[in-house]
């Protein structure tokens, strides 16, 4: 059983600042978009190496790939390889093999990552390529580490990076799942086996001697057409039958109307009955056509109220991704406030979305999506830092309502560092019941609890 660990959060203790700063000067590239990128490239390659490992063998060849060419030594003197010279060419130039180990060598889906990153976080295209080159082979190196530590074999090492896969999927911006995603999808149509169209379908009646036999691939003719497939000639019994039968009935028909001297006044008197209630019917129908639409609803349960339905608003986010929230919620209103023109000083949200067990720090899991949906948005405005603002009245003192209300902020900001979002980016502040109507007895309830989202800098 593989320890659990979060190999995400062990390259950003080791390089996550040194690699922003060094490269972001290296690059020309503003240090919040270099960080923000960067933030996008780990979890790319630890998708693209959990995917390349999703069979033993694919994970074999991965792990002797590691164990030649990376272990724990870059990690040791990697001090100044981001900032340019020798060290950096020599870098990047592993790098290049590193993606093309894990991606392919000139696989779209690598530019597709790459074009991404560039536009959803306003740096150059180039910039992202040698971003890439450098988290590339680093990751390996961590893993190296790993491997050497562990002394893991091909399950093993299968089991540590499918081991990562929650922590990846949390840290990926939406629009780096969806390429994944399409990938996939275009790889599962393409392995999918198609039928031989040279093929004939096999018998199902070897006694019928008019049934095609299976015998292989059809012959060409000489001339290079397929001959034509000359289909069985019907008889003349199963030709002629069904208007030989017509014709009998016919016959009796009109024998049986002559033996009885024509339709019988009964006969004729219901006829002529059945044909004034239809016109009767068609009558009422053109004269009252909302009429009989609105007697047709009556007669037809209601069932829409019962139906709770929530209507859906699209955010089209910079970068070219798009995020499905509900109408007026809070992804929406802060959504709204960072792309508009407007100069306010600040925009306040209440984060009504998440929730604490009473006296406890620990954000619940009912907060997962509203976390995300902002962890979306500040991946897609990298300039953009927040404040966590919590506060709390509870049965005990002031100081004990300060204390964890400063905890549950740390908490919801840890939360974000997890799903991408840079540690610097985030301020948490408890204010216990500073700001609450504390004239309530019950504690911990929607009137002596709030939590929000101050948009401090854009």
């Amino acid at each position: 059983m593989i320890m659990s660990i979060n190999t995400i959060e062990q390259f950003h203790q080791s390089v996550g600042d040194q690699i922003v700063k060094e490269a972001g000067s290296f690059l020309g590239e503003n240090l919040d978009h270099t960080r923000s990128a960067v933030n996008t490239l780990v979890p790319a390659v630890f998708r693209g190496l959990i995917e390349k490992s999703s069979d033993l063998e694919g994970g074999g060849n991965l792990l002797d790939y590691i164990k030649e060419h990376f272990d724990a030594k870059l990690l040791e003197q990697s001090g100044g390889i981001f900032g340019g010279g020798p060290a950096t060419n020599d870098l990047l130039e592993k790098g290049d093999s590193v993606i093309q180990q894990i991606f392919g060598k000139e696989s779209a889906k690598t530019e597709e990552i790459l074009d991404m990153v560039s536009s959803s976080n306003q740096i150059h295209r180039n910039s992202s390529e040698t971003l890439l080159k450098m988290v590339a082979p680093v990751t390996l190196n961590l893993i190296g580490k790993e491997i050497q530590d562990r002394q893991l074999d091909a399950p093993g090492f299968q089991e540590l990076l499918q081991s990562q896969m929650e922590t990846v999927m949390h840290a990926s911006p939406m629009a780096l799942t969806d390429i994944f995603d399409r990938a996939k999808v275009t790889n599962d149509v393409k392995s999918t086996p198609q039928k031989n169209q040279g093929e004939l379908p096999a018998t199902s009646d070897p006694q019928n001697p008019n049934t095609l036999k299976n015998e292989g691939p059809k012959k060409e003719s000489s001339d290079g057409e397929e001959p034509a497939t000359i289909a069985p000639k019907p008889s003349f019994v199963k030709r002629m039958g069904p208007w030989f039968i017509l014709f009998i009935l016919a016959g009796l028909m009109f024998w049986g109307m002559r033996s009885c001297g024509g339709m019988s006044p009964e006969l004729k008197r219901s006829l002529s009955s059945d044909e004034t209630e239809l016109q009767d019917d068609e009558q009422h129908e053109s004269a009252n056509p909302d009429q009989i639409e609105s007697d047709q609803t009556e007669s037809t349960p209601e069932v829409t109220d019962a139906i709770e339905t929530v209507e859906k608003h699209v955010i089209d986010l910079p970068g070219g991704a798009t995020l499905a929230v509900a109408k007026g919620s809070f992804a929406q209103k802060v959504s709204a406030f960072l792309s508009s023109g407007a100069r306010a000083a600040e925009g306040r949200f209440a984060l009504d979305g998440v929730k604490f067990n009473t006296g406890m720090a620990e954000v619940t899991e009912v907060a997962g999506q509203q976390l995300q949906h902002l962890a979306y948005l500040l991946q897609a405005y990298p300039t953009v830092r927040i404040r966590v603002e919590c506060r709390l009245k509870s049965e005990g003192d002031a100081p004990e309502d300060l204390a964890l209300s400063e905890q549950r902020a740390l908490s919801i900001k840890k939360r974000l560092n997890e799903l991408g979002v840079a540690n610097e980016r985030i301020e948490a502040t408890g204010y216990g019941s500073e700001g609450l109507d504390t004239n309530t007895d019950t504690p911990e309830t929607a009137t002596n609890q709030r939590v929000e989202v101050v948009v401090i800098t854009r």
